[in-house]
C-alpha cells in the first residue's frame, strides 16, 4: 500500500500498489477497506516516515504489515 499523496503518485508509482493517502481524513477507513487481513501488507511512502505512522494505525486494526525501509526513494534505487 502506497500512502503517498496524489501529487507524489502522479510523479511515479509502483504498478501493483494500492493507494491510500495518509493525509486524507478517512485514511484509516479507506486503508482497512482496501486491504486483506489474511495477507501481509507492504507499506511504502516517500522516505519511510508516513508508512511508519500508517504501520502503527493499521497494526492496531489487526493487519500483518511490512514497512518498506527507506520508502519509495530506496525502492527506486534498488529497482
Amino acid at each position: 500500500m502506497d500512502v503517498r499523496s496524489p501529487k507524489e503518485i502522479k510523479e511515479s508509482t509502483i504498478k501493483t500498489a494500492i493507494f491510500s493517502n495518509y493525509f486524507d481524513d478517512n485514511f484509516t477507513e479507506k486503508a482497512t477497506k482496501q486491504s486483506d487481513k489474511s495477507k501481509p501488507v507492504y507499506l511504502i511512502c516517500r522516505s519511510g516516515n508516513r508508512s511508519s505512522k500508517a504501520y502503527k494505525i493499521l497494526q492496531e486494526k489487526g493487519f500483518d504489515l511490512i514497512n518498506v525501509s527507506g520508502g519509495y526513494n530506496q525502492w527506486k534505487k534498488e529497482n
